[in-house]
């Protein structure tokens, strides 16, 4: 359940984004505790993933994870202080 609602909502439940949104978890044991209800939608969050990142050598690798956060950073600019990120 919980995989098809991040793939459904593109892994960003937790996001400002979708603050109020209580119909992502009243399904879900979590949404029982007031604690995480009063939490859902307070933090902003950036998905992340390197599940496509196959490089073959280091520089490589590390040239494709650079690509990831600087497309993150691009998406999401307004929220990053720096990206460091030499290739």
């Amino acid at each position: 359940i919980w995989q098809d609602i991040e793939h459904e909502h593109g892994g960003t439940v937790f996001s400002l984004k979708y603050a109020g949104r209580d119909d992502l978890f009243r399904h879900l044991n979590i949404w029982l505790e007031e604690k995480y209800r009063k939490m859902q939608g307070m933090y902003p969050v950036i998905a992340l993933s390197f599940a496509q990142v196959r490089g073959v050598t280091y520089q490589e690798t590390q040239k494709m994870i650079c690509q990831i956060l600087e497309d993150l950073y691009s998406a999401h600019r307004s929220g990053f202080i720096m990206v460091l990120c030499s290739v």
